[in-house]
């Protein structure tokens, strides 16, 4: 890629001069929180198969924080300063062959309103497996909707 073509990587560049090292540390900081607080797996002990190729699941981790705004700035100015941010992100110049920039989370939340409004596509392959498992449990009626 040739210099200017694209903005500023969201965790830094590669190497120290780039950023680079803001993206590990912040990588490592979630690893910990999500991982060590809970004693559950990291790194290289999320697989779902053990070296066999057995199923293993993989004690996954995750950590929420909540923080209360208002000790540190009145909620209105935090909203808008927040919302100044998205936006400038929003507004950025595009990566060459991309429509808009999404911000954190507005994928999911777009997804989820098409599933709350439209549903979800079963496949066909995965409706036989459920068919073939309610027959197998002597479940009766048409309950799965296909």
């Amino acid at each position: 890629m040739d210099r200017g073509d694209a903005a500023l990587l969201p965790l830094g560049g590669s190497g120290e001069q780039m950023g680079g090292h803001k993206g590990y540390g912040l990588a490592a900081m979630v690893e910990i929180v999500s991982a060590a607080f809970q004693d559950g797996a990291y790194l290289s002990a999320l697989r779902d198969t053990d070296g066999e190729g057995n199923r293993n699941p993989s004690r996954i981790g995750h950590f929420f924080l909540a923080i209360d705004i208002a000790p540190f700035v009145p909620l209105e100015r935090f909203r808008q300063t927040a919302g100044g941010i998205v936006r400038e992100l929003r507004a950025s110049r595009k990566a060459p062959g991309e429509e808009r920039i999404y911000t954190a989370g507005e994928k999911a939340a777009i997804h989820a309103r098409r599933v709350r409004d439209e549903g979800v596509e079963i496949p066909a392959g995965v409706q036989k497996a459920l068919r073939a498992l309610r027959d197998e449990l002597g479940i009766e009626g048409q309950g799965l909707g296909f």
